[in-house]
C-alpha cells in the first residue's frame, strides 16, 4: 500500500532535486551574514551607546545573587 507513494516521491526528487542551486537564495544569504556581521561589530564598537539605547542606564547593575532569584521565580511563576 505504501509502495505508491514511495515511487511518486523517488521520481518527485528525481525531476526537481532538493538541493538545487539558486544562485539569487546564495547571494541573499551571504548579504544577509554581512549585515548582521556589520551590525554586531557597530554595536560592539558603539556598545555604550547602545547600553544606554536599551536600557537606559550605562551600566548593568547585575549580581548573582539577584539572578538566581530572577531565574528562582520566574521558573516558580511558570
Amino acid at each position: 500500500m505504501s509502495l505508491p507513494w514511495l515511487v511518486v516521491c523517488v521520481s518527485a526528487q528525481l525531476v526537481v532535486p532538493v538541493h538545487a542551486f539558486d544562485p539569487i537564495a546564495d547571494v541573499n544569504q551571504l548579504l544577509i551574514l554581512v549585515l548582521l556581521v556589520l551590525g554586531v561589530y557597530l554595536a560592539f564598537l558603539y556598545r555604550d551607546r547602545v547600553m544606554v539605547l536599551l536600557t537606559g542606564d550605562d551600566r548593568f547593575h547585575v549580581d548573582l545573587n539577584s539572578m538566581i532569584w530572577k531565574v528562582l521565580t520566574l521558573v516558580w511563576k511558570l
